[in-house]
Order: C-alpha cells, then structure tokens, then sequence
C-alpha cells in the first residue's frame, strides 16, 4: 500500500479550496492503484510556535513534541511514499499555521532527513507571492531532503472556477506527477530537484563538520549515517530506508 500525506495549511477545513483540489486529484486517480490517503489540516491540531531556542540542533529534540501535534506528523512524514504540501497564500506567503509548522522543522532541514522522498507542492491564490512562494519553498524541501516533483500553482477561489480547473491540462498534469511518484519512485539526477539537493548536501556537510569537537547530535547523525563520506546526495538516497528507519526510532 502506498502511503500519502497531504500538509494542508489552510485555515478553512473542508471549506478550504486547496484542499478541493488536491481531493478531487486524488480522487481522479484509478481505483486499481493501492494508495492510502490521510490529510494532515494543521489548523484542526494543536501546533506550538518555535520559541529558537535551538535545543533541537543540540538534542534532536523539540520539547513542545511532547505537549503538541508533532511528533505523530513527523513520524507520518518519515513513513509517507508521498508528500503533499498545500497552501493558499495569504499576505505573499504561506499560511500562518504552515509557516509555524515549517519552523518546527528547523533542525529536520539540517538533517536533509527525507533523503530524496517526493515531495508535491500545492499553492492557491489570485496571483500575489507566487514567486516568492516557488523560491522559499524550493528551498524548505532541499533542506529537508525532500525530491519536489511539482510545484503546481492554481487560482481558483469560486466553485465555478473549480469545475473549470479540473478538466484543464494543469489539473491533469497534478494528478498524473502522483501517479509517477508512486509508480516510479525514483531519484532523477538531470532535475533541477536534484542540483538543489546536491548543493544543499555539499553545503550542509561542509558546515556540520565544524561541529565535530561538540558532538551534537545534528554531527552525530550526519556521522552515524555515513553522510561525512558520501560523496554525492545519490549516495544519500540509495541508503534512504536505512537512515530513516534509525531516525523514526528518535522521534
């Protein structure tokens, strides 16, 4: 059974359009495909704010995941064959909620601990922060290590535009990228994807070896997993299951 997660970040619930649209994407695909399913709406879960305090680069440990919604999103996260992020935007950026969720990530994009999961983005809005949206964005899923398949970016706010969009080429587009993802899970080194996750690693692994004399734990997982001799984030991915099975354990 492949496994789903979508990362709704709009404050709407069943109401909200982004969430339309990834369902009924999801929805198109054939019944013959074996795909479980779960939305995650951050705005119904109880979701604390980064206060930096940087204890989780030192510890591998957030101590809000004991008192909030985290730690079970995390662990689904690392359990997914597919991630869906979804957002509208509000103000040129995304959602409040989605940003307090990405901050809590912080440490994970030291980690580049999805090793090369696919990765789909979803945006909804009339038009504004669509360009920041794509660069922040791209940048959140390197550093997580996470492969973006799609960005799709759709504006569509009535039930009008709605039944228009899901018969156009984008609409098809979307839902065909989760089908390759599930069928064709594979990490492609000619993608754009690709050099963002390779300029990350090189960077990310540069930068923990100055901790080496502190032996946090962002330093020991990097050397526990073998990423200090890797020589490429190909290298990270043919051992994904490996490093994320032993990373579950910690969460």
């Amino acid at each position: 059974m492949n496994k789903i997660i979508v990362i709704n970040g709009s404050p709407k619930g069943h109401n909200s359009m982004t969430k339309k649209i990834i369902s009924k994407a999801l929805n198109s695909i054939s019944s013959d495909k074996e795909i479980e399913t779960t939305f995650i709406d951050l705005a119904s879960l109880k979701i604390n704010m980064c206060i930096g305090c940087l204890k989780c680069f030192e510890s591998g440990k957030c101590s809000h995941d004991l008192n909030d919604d985290m730690r079970q999103i995390k662990r689904d996260m690392l359990g997914a064959d597919l991630i869906i992020f979804a957002s509208p935007i509000y103000a040129g950026n995304v959602t409040g909620i989605m940003k307090t969720f990405l901050d809590r990530l912080a440490y994970w994009m030291h980690l580049m601990c999805l090793c090369g999961k696919p990765v789909v983005i979803v945006t909804n809005s009339c038009g504004n922060g669509i360009y920041f949206i794509d660069m922040y964005l791209r940048s959140m899923i390197a550093f997580l290590g996470g492969n973006l398949l799609r960005m799709e970016h759709f504006t569509i706010y009535t039930e009008e535009e709605f039944n228009e969009i899901v018969t156009s080429e984008q609409f098809e587009g979307l839902a065909a990228e989760i089908v390759h993802a599930i069928e064709s899970p594979v990490l492609d080194c000619e993608t754009r994807a690709y050099a963002d996750l390779q300029m990350v690693f090189k960077s990310m692994q540069k930068n923990i070896r100055v901790h080496e004399s502190s032996q946090i734990f962002e330093f020991m997982y990097w050397k526990k997993n073998g990423l200090l001799d890797m020589e490429t984030f190909q290298d990270v991915y043919a051992h994904a299951n490996k490093i994320t099975e032993s990373f579950m354990g910690e969460i």
